[in-house]
């Protein structure tokens, strides 16, 4: 696991983008997860990982520096698809940023859910959480040109 991720001061550092720490963040460490647990549906896990992440910052930092930012488990997925497995990451954004995010996700209008959306709901209901979380995805243009990019935000709401 990618320790940064736990280091809440490192985490809710001031910067000028939103940024996005992955879990897992290189692919012999996928390979290791997948050695330790053949067979096995590693999305739940990691999800709940994630979750766990979170919940840490949230109670590690203070409740105004948690009222100066954004922070939410995110997907991003680049298409055409590669066989990469969809791995959380932790997104965060300043207050600025979490006031666009916030507009942007209000206007959003769901008639279907990407398979996978659909996918990672079910790890969110494998680990008994799915309650606790709204789901948007966000899918626009790469602009090098090389397809779509799209993020998966799953913001706790407790």
């Amino acid at each position: 696991m990618y320790q940064d991720c736990l280091d809440a001061e490192f985490i809710l550092q001031k910067t000028d983008a939103p940024e996005s720490y992955p879990i897992i963040s290189r692919e012999y460490q996928i390979k290791n997860w997948k050695t330790e647990f053949p067979g096995k549906d590693l999305l739940p896990i990691w999800i709940n990982c994630a979750n766990f992440i979170i919940n840490h910052i949230k109670n590690s930092a203070g409740q105004s520096a948690l009222d100066d930012f954004f922070v939410c488990i995110a997907f991003a997925l680049y298409y055409p698809r590669d066989d990469w497995p969809l791995v959380p990451r932790i997104y965060v954004a300043d207050a600025s940023h979490k006031k666009i995010l916030m507009n942007r996700f209000n206007k959003m209008n769901f008639r279907h859910n990407s398979e996978e959306m659909i996918e990672i709901q079910r790890g969110f209901k494998s680990c008994g959480i799915i309650g606790n979380y709204e789901f948007y995805q966000d899918t626009f243009k790469d602009p090098a040109g090389y397809g779509k990019i799209s993020w998966i935000y799953c913001i706790n709401h407790y």
